[in-house]
């Protein structure tokens, strides 16, 4: 997305300062026709007041080559948080007959190593840019930005510059992070049945062949008549359940004489984006409740509405809790079929045992630990 900003309309610019070298040279012309007065030397005289003619000049080339130039920045509507986005910046020349040369710029965007611009030579009607890559290391909105505009020129006499302070409407996400202990247990292909004690097989999905017993497998999985025939235990084999829709559920219940510390909730928004993410990538129904959406269900449909929702933990505050009134509520309006994951910047020591057990899958996270409550099924 491209803004340009006009110098000439930017706050007043300094009025252009001598550098080193134009002191030099004005102490140098001054001395040169005080001398000739007194000593009769027109010769040294005249080269003194040429040499002011030249400042002169000078200082009037340095006003006009900052008249109608543009700043342009191109930055992208959304990012996240500490990952590289590109920036970039572009000066453009608007006079229709004078060139612009020298022309610096530093944009309070980019890296602090490579802060900006150097064209020196702008063409009538002509742009110079440059493209870099920048992140910003917290969530939250961006909505202004500065840009310095400096030139030496000409023969770096004269300092012009101008300090521009840009409204920009730039919102960033957390850093999407999945805890390691979920990849984990989705690797282990046990995340629908995983539990604090011995890892079970969900037997609820669709059946995909017969194989040999394996430790863990529960009693209803065995096909009897496969293992009479094989002399020894056969089961069935069924694929994972893919739930009809997910829910997140974000919390900040605090129990008495707790502390939450302001780390622990930024963190949790890191993952609560992972999550949103990794659910949306199944292209399943998604749902996000949160405290601070005041526990209204959002449907998470297309890119769209994933992105307001980014925006919604770009801008979240910590609201801690007293109960888990709202987390519950959230739950039971879930119909069966669906997986919810439980989040909060509490421990799972302080809350995942006041979850009750539902007929979907419940998958509780802090900042470090993980547990999945497995849903009852009947036996047959």
């Amino acid at each position: 997305m491209a803004k340009g900003f006009d110098v000439r309309r930017g706050p007043r610019s300094s009025r252009p300062a001598l550098t080193a070298r134009g002191g030099g040279l004005l102490g140098t012309c001054l001395a040169c026709v005080l001398a000739g007065s007194m000593f009769g030397e027109r010769a040294i005289v005249h080269i003194g007041l040429f040499g002011l003619l030249l400042i002169g000049l000078a200082w009037l080339a340095a006003n006009l080559n900052l008249a109608d130039l543009k700043i342009e920045r191109d930055l992208p509507p959304h990012v996240f948080a500490k990952e590289d986005f590109p920036v970039v910046v572009r000066v453009r020349n608007q006079k229709s007959r004078l060139d612009s040369f020298a022309i610096n710029v530093e944009d309070s965007m980019l890296p602090f190593s490579n802060r900006g611009l150097s064209a020196r030579w702008v063409r009538s009607l002509g742009s110079s840019e440059l493209e870099f890559s920048t992140r910003v290391p917290r969530r939250g909105v961006l909505k202004r930005s500065s840009l310095i505009v400096e030139s030496t020129y000409p023969f770096g006499l004269f300092r012009t510059g101008r300090k521009l302070s840009i409204p920009i409407a730039l919102t960033v996400f957390p850093r999407p992070l999945v805890p390691r202990a979920l990849e984990e247990a989705e690797d282990s292909d046990m995340l629908e049945g995983m539990s604090r004690g011995t890892p079970t097989r969900d037997p609820s999905g669709d059946f995909r062949a017969i194989r040999e017993f394996q430790s863990g497998d529960p009693m209803k999985a065995v096909h009897w008549h496969a293992t009479a025939r094989a002399g020894k235990v056969m089961v069935r084999e069924f694929d994972r359940p893919v739930p009809e829709s997910y829910a997140v559920v974000f919390h900040s219940y605090c129990p008495p004489g707790y502390l939450l510390s302001p780390d622990s909730f930024e963190i949790s928004m890191e993952l609560l984006a992972g999550l949103l993410l990794k659910c949306r990538e199944t292209s399943i129904p998604l749902i996000l409740a949160a405290n601070f959406t005041g526990w209204q269900m959002r449907e998470i449909g297309g890119q769209a509405d994933l992105n307001d929702s980014l925006s919604l933990l770009a801008v979240a505050r910590h609201r801690p809790e007293s109960d888990l009134q709202g987390v519950i509520a959230a739950l039971d309006s879930l119909p069966h079929g669906s997986a919810a994951y439980v989040l909060s910047d509490t421990p799972i020591a302080h809350w995942g045992h006041l979850i009750p057990t539902y007929s979907f899958p419940v998958t509780s996270l802090d900042n470090s630990d993980i547990r999945i409550q497995r849903p009852i099924f009947n036996t047959v």
